[in-house]
């Protein structure tokens, strides 16, 4: 890992930063330019799983108490396609955090894309701790939180507190590819700046590479390859590539 990057991208999870920016990473590297995804909750996980909602996430994904190792490494192996360094930091994920009686926090998926619960807060805090120590990034790219998993809505707020107006933000994907996600998320709109980052086929083919190594995910995501591609390809169609956003006054621009 370097002392300095072109770029750093934040991750709550192992996948996020991929299956979002993908495409623009594979780009940064063909053109000389060095990349480092962040990915914030990427440990071990509680074991036995705090819940049945747990549980059943683990066993969609054909996962058992080896969960983290595993995904630790399709992280790896993706970012690898993409020619970018990774970073694994040791926070849970929410699915899997405990209140102070030994209890899941979010024991379903109406809690887990909800509110973060005021009992949270530690994680949070922890969360902007570790992004203080980070080499330095010229631009920093967190998620915009589309989703409203609880996971998300952290990472994004911590890198405010610490990034402040220079942090830029991803359209979280696959949930970014409902029609009209991300307006919700960039209000008001006259203080939103959005910016396509144009693909060539070399990128746009890295990114679906990459996203195959995540071989515990994409099919829960996704159901089938085919449905991956669809919906991978309706979302670059949408947007001319991958886009970015910077909350400051200005109109979109296509570089």
């Amino acid at each position: 890992m370097r002392d300095e990057y072109d770029w750093l991208y934040l991750s709550p999870h192992l996948d996020d930063a991929v299956l979002s920016c993908g495409g623009q990473i594979h780009r940064h590297t063909r053109e000389g330019q060095t990349s480092l995804v962040v990915t914030l909750m990427a440990p071990d996980p509680c074991w036995p799983p705090p819940s049945p909602f747990a549980s059943r996430f683990l066993e969609m994904c054909g996962l058992g108490p080896d969960a983290g190792a595993v995904r630790r490494r399709e992280d790896e192996a993706a970012c690898a396609v993409l020619g970018a360094d990774t970073l694994h930091a040791p926070f849970q994920e929410g699915n899997v955090r405990l209140d102070a009686h030994g209890q899941a926090l979010y024991p379903d998926p109406a809690t887990l894309f909800g509110a973060v619960r005021d009992d949270d807060q530690a994680v949070r805090q922890a969360v902007t701790a570790f992004l203080n120590e980070l080499p330095r990034g010229t631009r920093v790219v967190a998620p915009l939180g589309i989703g409203g998993h609880v996971d998300h809505q952290i990472v994004r707020s911590a890198a405010e507190d610490v990034f402040g107006s220079d942090l830029l933000y991803y359209e979280d994907f696959p949930y970014a590819n409902k029609w009209g996600a991300t307006r919700p998320f960039t209000q008001p709109a006259s203080a939103w700046h959005s910016q396509v980052i144009r693909l060539s086929a070399a990128d746009r083919n890295a990114r679906l590479a990459a996203f195959t190594r995540y071989e515990s995910q994409w099919r829960m995501l996704f159901g089938s390859e085919t449905a991956m591609r669809v919906k991978n390809r309706l979302f670059l169609l949408r947007r001319g590539g991958e886009r970015l956003w910077r909350h400051q006054p200005g109109k979109s621009t296509h570089e």
